[in-house]
């Protein structure tokens, strides 16, 4: 009996090749059943897996953040002041910053500026536990940043937030 390359060795079942093995889906078959499949699949997936960036002078928040954001697929790295996050921007490739307002060095305003005029198409998400503040909000909104996100949020709420950033997704500020 011939093996895969046409030489015979009694006793030895002839094996076929592994590009033939379809588990039991004939070939012509296979195209349809992708197309019919595939958006389910994508669907019960998260829409975007990014790399972002977290920059906040709170490492419990920071660490927090991480958390949630590598629970839901995401590649974190955090940096504790603006000054940090830029050289990890110049570093590696970042999809998204997420910043916080008020910090010591940097604040988030200046951080908004910086990677608006440095690194423009990098999605920006800032966040402030100030709430009663819109006009800070507004004035990061104005400066760039493609969403804003007010403390204390929900897990729900910044991952909903962080997919329709990623997404280019327009945010209602109502």
């Amino acid at each position: 009996m011939p093996n895969d390359y046409g030489q015979e060795f009694p006793g030895v079942p002839v094996q076929k090749p592994l590009y033939n093995r379809t588990h039991g889906v004939p070939l012509h078959c296979l195209p349809v059943f992708l197309v019919i499949f595939f958006p389910i699949l994508l669907d019960s997936c998260p829409l975007i897996m990014a790399s972002i960036l977290i920059i906040d002078d709170n490492e419990l928040v920071r660490g927090f953040l991480r958390t949630v954001l590598e629970g839901a697929g995401h590649t974190v790295v955090e940096a504790s002041q603006g000054r940090e996050g830029f050289q990890h921007l110049h570093r590696m490739g970042i999809d998204m910053v997420l910043t916080d307002i008020y910090m010591p060095d940097c604040d988030g305003l200046e951080v908004i500026m910086t990677l608006r005029r440095d690194f423009p198409k990098i999605k920006v998400l800032a966040m402030t536990g100030e709430s009663g503040d819109k006009n800070l909000l507004m004035a990061a909104r104005k400066l760039g940043a493609s969403q804003v996100l007010t403390k204390p949020f929900t897990v729900e709420m910044l991952l909903k937030t962080v997919e329709s950033t990623l997404a280019g997704t327009p945010q209602s500020l109502a």
